[in-house]
């Protein structure tokens, strides 16, 4: 039996919107949050679907599951917004940025997703979709003093100019965790039909 693989489906950034991210990500570090994991601005995505460990065989699958959550959408927009935390701002665990556009697109899309993934087995996620951009984590418990820290940081918007990035693609995406950081690996693409 082939060992498992973890996997994600995700849609890629634009490189001015991780441009962005990794302005955002500096200025954060300028403020000296030792308790803070910062994610590689080359691991940054935004995840629609985590899926887990799967067996390699499901991997064709599901990428047909996926063709089929795509059939006759669009491609749509996407731009990003303000800073936030996961699940508030008293118990900041995950820093993010939020995304403005066509956001109903993008949850039309990510219902489709899980519809059809739930319909080959894959559980259906308990909590609403948020949409955002994971820029970092927090490891411990914050003193009162960094957290009026973040606080002072969030709510602020992100900028890239007028920058929206197209979104006409979904990947599935394993995630290999080594003693160097994840390793991301695209298994498989599906081109939105135009």
């Amino acid at each position: 039996m082939m060992a498992p693989i973890r996997t994600f489906v995700a849609i890629d950034i634009s490189s001015n919107v991780r441009k962005a991210l990794v302005n955002a990500i500096h200025g954060f570090r300028d403020l000296k949050l030792n308790d803070v994991r910062w994610i590689k601005p080359c691991g940054i995505h935004l995840t629609l679907k985590f899926l887990g460990d799967i067996n390699p065989c499901l991997v064709q699958p599901i990428l047909v599951g996926l063709k089929k959550s795509t059939e006759g959408a669009a491609a749509f927009k996407l731009g990003l917004s303000t800073l936030g935390a996961f699940p508030n701002i008293r118990n900041p665990r995950t820093l993010w940025v939020g995304l403005q556009g066509d956001l109903e697109e993008l949850k039309t899309l990510q219902s489709r997703i899980e519809r059809n993934l739930q319909l080959m087995g894959f559980p259906k996620e308990s909590r609403a979709f948020t949409p955002h951009l994971t820029i970092g984590r927090v490891r411990n418990n914050l003193t009162s003093g960094q957290i009026r820290t973040i606080d002072q940081g969030l709510g602020k918007t992100i900028s890239v100019g007028s920058d929206y990035w197209t979104i006409d693609a979904v990947h599935l995406i394993q995630s290999n965790f080594t003693p160097n950081g994840t390793v991301y690996r695209k298994l498989g693409t599906v081109i939105q039909e135009l």
